[in-house]
């Protein structure tokens, strides 16, 4: 599975939202988490328009800071978890469907 952090701010965010949505239809477990506690309209309307079909949720401000890493190392940001929900990965920068692939891998 791919948690992959993003914010409506983050233009390499909303760009690698094609080749998640890629992976998605090709079987792969992908779960966005948008940092946009005080934008979640504006988050849906990103999703919609880049015809995200994968799960999302919005982190309310609270829980952003459970997710220091992700703003320790910049967005984009993502986490690889594996069968037993541990994480096996972290991933910055913007990804590409193959650098998804092979961390999944």
């Amino acid at each position: 599975m791919l948690l992959s952090f993003w914010a409506t701010y983050c233009p390499p965010c909303i760009a690698e939202m094609r080749s998640f949505q890629l992976l998605s239809d090709q079987g792969r477990t992908i779960i966005g988490v948008s940092l946009d506690a005080t934008e979640p309209k504006r988050a849906a309307e990103i999703l919609a328009k880049q015809k995200v079909g994968y799960p999302n949720l919005v982190l309310d401000v609270d829980s952003m800071k459970q997710v220091g890493a992700a703003l320790e190392h910049g967005l984009p940001f993502a986490v690889v978890l594996d069968a037993k929900g541990r994480a096996t990965k972290l991933l910055s920068g913007e990804l590409t469907g193959a650098h998804v692939e092979a961390a999944l891998r």
